[in-house]
């Protein structure tokens, strides 16, 4: 397994929208590849930092 087969596949990965046999090989290949575990461990910080509650804004009721 190489990062060209894998890069790729990191963000559908952490978005969970892989099927379970190419989930468990992305997953294997980042507990092996530094630079892919770098790349899902950046990828996963922003999905945090996006769920945030102020970080979004609501839209003023007079809108509806």
């Amino acid at each position: 397994m190489s990062c060209d087969d894998k890069a790729p596949l990191i963000h559908a990965f952490a978005d969970g929208e892989l099927d379970l046999v190419h989930s468990s090989e992305v997953e294997t290949h980042i507990a092996q590849c530094a630079s892919c575990a770098t790349a899902y461990a950046s990828i996963m910080a922003m999905k945090q930092r996006l769920a945030l509650p102020g970080l979004r804004m609501r839209a003023p009721a007079a809108l509806a």
